[in-house]
């Protein structure tokens, strides 16, 4: 059986280093709402699932981090 092609962007998405974007492609997938958005909006969507994943991402290492500092300290002077 050959992929679907929505798993195969997927799995480029995963492979570009891009999981974010891949976890929304597949959100949109399942949720019916996304139908009804048009590319630009559905576009938008993929592109803000990256930042948020890589935000997330840091935050687990640096509160995970043995001896890190306070994460509300981070960015104060």
């Amino acid at each position: 059986a050959a992929a679907e092609p929505i798993d195969v962007i997927s799995a480029q998405l995963r492979w570009l280093r891009l999981p974010g974007m891949a976890r929304a492609l597949e959100e949109q997938r399942r949720q019916s709402e996304s139908a009804e958005l048009g590319f630009e909006d559905r576009l938008a969507l993929l592109a803000q699932g990256t930042p948020e994943n890589r935000f997330d991402n840091l935050w687990e290492r640096l509160t995970a981090a043995p001896g890190s500092r306070d994460p509300s300290a981070l960015g104060s002077a």
